[in-house]
């Protein structure tokens, strides 16, 4: 058997992209944007794609097929709430193995914080591929703790999982 801090041993030089979903951001006043690049870069991965894109579903697919070219994990913060607006999980879960847990521990974690509306993010997470997508409030408090508590810690192990190769497959 084998034991999961071995799985988590593991190490990659991994780039990630990082996409704001807003009808309001731009570069200039893309907080949570600029504060996600920032923590990445801080623990020691690159930022190899970052765009802005309107709340709207093509808009958000161009990007996702666009990042998944130009690096290993996207993070996107934006449009994952319940307005008319909120559409990233729309857009994205189609083509998704989601990671159910990641967004059931967002949110217990969100709960310390925010209290009962932490219920009302739907942010996910899910694989595509040998891709890791990340899907997050547009809040930079909210993405700080993702980032330290869930992604960071958790985003090699991932890529493991899901790089591995499989010799008992059937």
């Amino acid at each position: 058997m084998i034991d999961l801090e071995d799985h988590k041993a593991h190490r990659y030089k991994l780039s990630f992209g990082v996409i704001t979903v807003s009808s309001t951001r731009t570069p200039d006043n893309d907080e949570t944007g600029k504060l996600i690049r920032d923590i990445i870069t801080r623990e020691g991965f690159t930022v190899t794609y970052y765009t802005i894109v309107k709340d709207n579903i093509s808009q958000i697919r161009y990007a996702f097929f666009t990042g998944i070219k130009n690096a290993d994990v996207l993070i996107f913060n934006g449009g994952t709430g319940i307005s008319l607006y909120d559409l990233t999980p729309e857009a994205l879960v189609p083509y998704l193995k989601i990671i159910v847990g990641f967004g059931e521990a967002f949110r217990n974690l969100s709960y310390a914080d925010v209290g009962s509306s932490a219920m009302l993010s739907r942010a996910f997470a899910g694989v595509y591929g040998k891709n890791i997508i990340f899907a997050l409030p547009g809040s930079p408090k909210a993405c700080e703790l993702a980032l330290r508590k869930l992604i960071i810690p958790e985003v090699h192990h991932i890529y493991y999982e899901i790089t591995k190769e499989r010799s008992n497959q059937i």
